[in-house]
């Protein structure tokens, strides 16, 4: 294992080395070399001090490459005496505000920072956490105590410092909205921890901001898990603030910290009788139908706001949608309903209650005609456009409504409804067949004109029904090679690099992406005239899906292209990371610098080297 230290001895001939440290197949076996009490610590300090001062002749990104794997040695040899040395650099190129000194203030590229973050978790544990502890305890700037705590409590979930920082920060922030970051902050780390449980138990009793309170209150739900003191506090919290609608944001916390409570339940019931205003009733439905689904109690306190407000268009189909999250059989409401159906001396009034009915029943025959009478018969042409998408919501495929509809309308009111369907039958196991053939109809549909956003909720159902991401893969391949916008097929891209980052699909993509982007940073172009535009339009959509997919892409760019393709993106991007680029053309010398980054992370020691020397052509 020696040969490790001597590859990087003789710089002679560095352009044939293999260099196995850059080789991810024996990193591993390397990692378990420093880990064995077998091998001299001087033997594993010397390839420690070779990697971190390792020269590469060609531009630092094997240097910052070996420096990288040095860190994420020292989990294995922390014992080293470099060990501090490569945390604090590692910390520095990760995170800005880890550059305290004015001789740590140069711009570290993009690259550079993300792989220093991926390696942060990797590399030895107990100097990082030392590291954020004393930045917690000198820091004066609290968005960096708010931003460390968090990031140090990933590393070491629960630590102590990063949640008391947090909470001093809190007590002495007389801002509203750094008082709200700093609650949510709370919220990430805190959970179960009795200073953060108290500091916002005293938050919620003593702030005179009601945003702030009940910022705090939710805060107390998520984190309280149980907690004595937290669930006293909400009683008596609402025991002080009754019918104020905050009082459903302290119930839905003490629920989630005691769910036996018996107070939960007749909170929510005393807030349904006592209050008008709908979106407390909102709340309140919601939390209940949680809680305590077809509590006929609940159901009769709304029949009865039913009743009384029966001639309020906006109470009527507010409590209706109320009674049908409480319970899914409302035979009370339909026969109220229907009653007054019968007794309207209005159209108006008629398309209300028959609107009302069929929202709970389907397929209340009386309702349905009531509605088609309506579109045969009204004098008013709005009001057979309200009737015809109420039927549509109902049933998709009822084409005398349809007919009845402007195409636009008409589209969209059947996809929606026909999205609708086809969830509730691909969630059962009779009609699941189905509905996801349904699903594939609607991924497929929104490169129509009349509508383009109903492929992604169709998307969104296909990944939830299917563990295995299959279903939904299909479906964005499908758009893919179906779709003429070339927006909506950059989005589907996207987001099968997310699901499937090897699909062949996406491999060409990527090699599309970056072929262009390359032609583009050789041709950059700074007019101003409609030609350039457009063309700067096509090279932005590569860009943004090489930078947005590239990092959560595990894809070897050796995967997509040949070795002597890799060698010449190097050399045609090399003179572009030159620093009058950086100072006068950041964005061109940026992105270079990206490419060529992956590249070394793709390619050996030596063709890189042979690419950046220009020995290879």
């Amino acid at each position: 294992m020696y040969d490790y230290v001597n590859v990087f001895s003789n710089s002679q001939h560095l352009n044939t080395k293999l260099y196995r440290i850059f080789d991810s197949q024996w990193q591993a076996e390397i990692l378990h070399w420093f880990s064995s009490k077998d091998v001299p610590k001087e033997e594993k300090e010397e390839l420690i001090q070779a990697l971190i001062s390792f020269d590469d002749k060609c531009g630092d990104f094997y240097y910052y490459l070996a420096y990288l794997f040095a860190a994420e040695a020292l989990a294995y040899f922390p014992e080293s005496s470099l060990g501090d040395k490569i945390v604090e650099q590692i910390l520095k190129w990760g995170y800005a505000y880890f550059r305290q000194d004015k001789g740590d203030w140069k711009i570290v590229p993009q690259p550079l920072v993300e792989a220093a973050r991926e390696v942060i978790p990797k590399t030895d544990k107990q100097r990082v956490v030392s590291a954020y502890i004393q930045l917690l305890h000198t820091t004066e700037s609290r968005s960096v105590l708010r931003v460390a705590a968090k990031h140090l409590n990933k590393l070491d979930p629960g630590n102590k410092t990063a949640i008391a920082a947090l909470v001093l920060s809190l007590q002495f922030s007389p801002n509203q909205d750094t008082s709200y970051q700093l609650i949510c902050s709370l919220e990430e780390i805190g959970y179960g921890n009795e200073i953060a449980i108290i500091c916002l138990i005293d938050l919620m009793q003593t702030t005179l901001n009601k945003d702030t309170c009940i910022h705090a209150i939710k805060a107390l739900g998520k984190i309280g898990n149980g907690n004595a003191k937290a669930i006293v506090a909400l009683v008596d919290f609402l025991q002080i603030n009754q019918g104020d609608n905050i009082c459903t944001y302290a119930v839905e916390s003490l629920w989630k910290i005691d769910p036996d409570n018996t107070l939960v339940v007749t909170t929510l019931l005393a807030i349904l009788e006592n209050n008008q205003i709908i979106n407390i009733l909102w709340l309140a439905v919601d939390l209940l139908a949680k809680i305590a689904p077809d509590n006929q109690q609940a159901i009769a306190i709304l029949l009865e706001k039913l009743a009384l407000g029966a001639e309020s268009t906006c109470t009527l189909w507010n409590v209706t949608e109320c009674l049908t999250k409480m319970s899914s059989e409302n035979h009370k409401a339909v026969a109220f309903l229907l009653e007054k159906l019968r007794n309207s001396e209005t159209e108006e009034s008629r398309y209300r209650f028959a609107a009302c009915i069929v929202k709970i029943d389907g397929e209340n025959v009386e309702a349905i005609t009531a509605l088609l009478e309506i579109l045969e018969n009204s004098q008013d042409e709005f009001r057979k456009q309200q009737a015809a998408c109420r039927l549509v919501e109902n049933n998709p495929d009822n084409t005398q409504a349809i007919a009845f509809l402007p195409p636009i309308i008409a589209n969209r009111q059947i996809v929606w409804s026909r999205l609708r369907k086809a969830e509730k039958l691909a969630k059962t196991q009779e009609h699941r067949q189905q509905g996801i053939s349904l699903l594939f109809e609607l991924a497929d549909f929104w490169s129509s004109e009349y509508d383009n956003d109903n492929y992604l909720p169709a998307i969104t159902i296909l990944k939830e029904i299917d563990n295995t991401q299959q279903l939904a893969i299909q479906a964005l391949v499908k758009v893919i090679e179906t779709t003429a916008n070339v927006t909506h097929r950059e989005d589907a891209i996207e987001k099968l690099t997310r699901l499937e980052p090897e699909n062949n699909l996406v491999t060409q993509k990527m090699r599309d992406s970056i072929t262009t982007i390359v032609q583009s940073i050789q041709n950059w172009e700074s007019e101003d005239n409609e030609e350039s535009q457009d063309l700067r339009l096509i090279k932005y959509y590569h860009h943004l899906f090489y930078r947005t997919c590239m990092p959560q892409n595990s894809i070897n760019l050796r995967k997509i292209f040949q070795s002597n393709e890799l060698k010449q993106i190097v050399v045609a991007l090399k003179q572009y990371l030159e620093g009058k680029f950086r100072e006068k053309e950041y964005e061109r010398h940026d992105t270079a610098y990206s490419i060529v980054w992956r590249c070394a992370q793709s390619m050996t020691y030596s063709e890189f080297y042979l690419a950046w020397h220009t020995l290879a052509l």
